[in-house]
């Protein structure tokens, strides 16, 4: 059968059943937008959306107004997940939504701020029932869409009531790390098992896009950002890439060629923009070409003629049929790996990227334990977000703040484990330099 553009693997809007669609009540199509378009007008107008201007992507505290934030970062896989699913023919509602609200789940300070919340949930075992254990950043966006932000559905729904298409799609567009128990895998983190339940029938090929999206931008901002910051030279990395150029179009050769001869004589500006094409045109170009093959491949082993064949079929396919539809050549993919190893190597492992995270870790170690200690430094949101986790008739913070003396009083471990939780969201939430201002609050000079 030849590829058919218009094949995807969410149903159109005529095949959508709108019923157990999203995730706390069925909600009608509107005239003039989809669900999925819902979906990304809300994470766009969302809090959590807005605080990923505030947060580390790799440089913790920018000197060059340049360097990427979560916010830029998203935008640019936003606009890669767009090429390339327009490229394919799907759902570019879908994928917005899925890329645009990818991040939400980051802590300050990066992925140092998201190992020390698991670290001191891990620590803290005997507060902490196991199935409250976990904090991974594509799982902690399930819980602020899902429960933590507060929609227009609110007082009577948490949440932003997204389709369970997008929410699996944010889910998987990182690993969901699973260990060996008993010989049986086991989520790593079970305090999100019950959301990843919940979705887990809602893949698509529109979030294994933004995944891959996901990655190439990583390649292309670390470059930049590796340049501006003098990490690496501008001929070790045209060394770097020269190792690609079986790969090359003619117009990646001709950019190669210019790159070359011409690289101690180019602006800085004009010697990133060219780099940062040739990058990005070969990844996507190999992406489109690969995921058409097999996408083709796909449609052929399992005799699809039309949308209605996939959708009846969906649910009986095994996972491994299906997820690497969507990814780069295994040409790519094997020079990728040496450039991936130089790249972190050279600025991930840098001492400019990591010169900070010691304090960064020590900085959320240090709120948590104020938090802990004092309930009453906490804001009202997170006050009430436990009352609401456990079904308390209050809503008012003195009488909140009583019950959690109380059940520390009583060492009631279920009210410990839920307070300590809502204090991990809190800090989760944090931009950089909120945290700082807090930390600077509860333990420097400031009011």
């Amino acid at each position: 059968m030849v590829f058919n553009s218009n094949f995807v693997s969410t149903p159109s809007n005529k095949l959508l059943n709108i019923n157990n669609l999203r995730w706390n009540h069925n909600e009608k199509n509107q005239t003039h937008r989809n669900q999925f378009a819902k979906d990304r007008d809300r994470i766009l107008y969302s809090k959590s959306f807005l605080r990923l201007r505030g947060k580390t992507q790799i440089f913790m505290i920018p000197k060059n107004d340049y360097i990427r934030t979560r916010l830029t970062h998203t935008l640019e896989v936003n606009q890669l997940a767009k090429s390339i699913a327009s490229a394919l023919g799907q759902n570019l509602d879908l994928v917005e939504a899925i890329a645009l609200g990818h991040d939400v789940g980051h802590t300050p300070f990066g992925h140092v701020g998201e190992r020390k919340l698991a670290e001191i949930i891990e620590e803290d075992g005997q507060t902490f029932s196991n199935m409250k254990k976990g904090f991974k950043h594509n799982l902690q966006a399930l819980r602020l869409f899902c429960d933590l932000e507060k929609g227009a559905d609110y007082p009577h729904f948490n949440g932003l009531n997204l389709t369970k298409y997008t929410l699996w799609g944010i889910a998987h567009h990182s690993s969901i790390p699973v260990k060996d128990v008993n010989g049986e895998q086991v989520l790593k983190h079970p305090v999100y098992k019950g959301y990843l339940n919940e979705i887990k029938n809602y893949w698509s090929f529109e979030g294994y896009i933004v995944a891959l999206a996901d990655e190439i931008a990583q390649r292309h901002h670390d470059i930049e950002d590796g340049l501006r910051y003098g990490m690496i030279s501008r001929s070790d990395l045209l060394g770097q890439i020269e190792t690609f150029q079986q790969l090359f179009h003619l117009s990646e050769r001709n950019c190669l060629k210019r790159l070359r001869d011409e690289a101690n004589l180019l602006e800085e500006s004009v010697f990133n923009s060219l780099f940062s094409r040739l990058v990005i045109n070969m990844y996507v170009t190999d992406a489109v070409k690969n995921t058409k093959n097999n996408l083709r491949q796909f449609i052929m082993n399992n005799n699809i003629t039309k949308q209605e064949d996939f959708q009846h079929m969906k649910l009986n396919l095994a996972e491994n049929e299906y997820k690497d539809c969507v990814a780069l050549s295994s040409k790519l993919k094997s020079y990728d790996k040496n450039f991936h190893n130089f790249l972190k190597s050279s600025i991930l492992q840098s001492y400019q990227a990591q010169a900070l995270d010691g304090k960064a870790a020590y900085i959320i170690r240090k709120l948590y334990k104020a938090f802990v200690e004092t309930p009453s430094l906490l804001p009202d949101a997170t006050i009430k977000s436990y009352a609401r986790f456990l079904g308390l008739q209050t809503n008012q913070r003195g009488e909140i703040l009583k019950d959690i003396e109380n059940a520390r009083g009583s060492m009631d471990k279920d009210k410990l484990c839920e307070f300590y939780r809502c204090i991990v969201d809190y800090i989760g939430g944090m931009t950089d330099q909120f945290a700082y201002d807090e930390f600077d609050r509860l333990y420097g000079s400031k009011f």
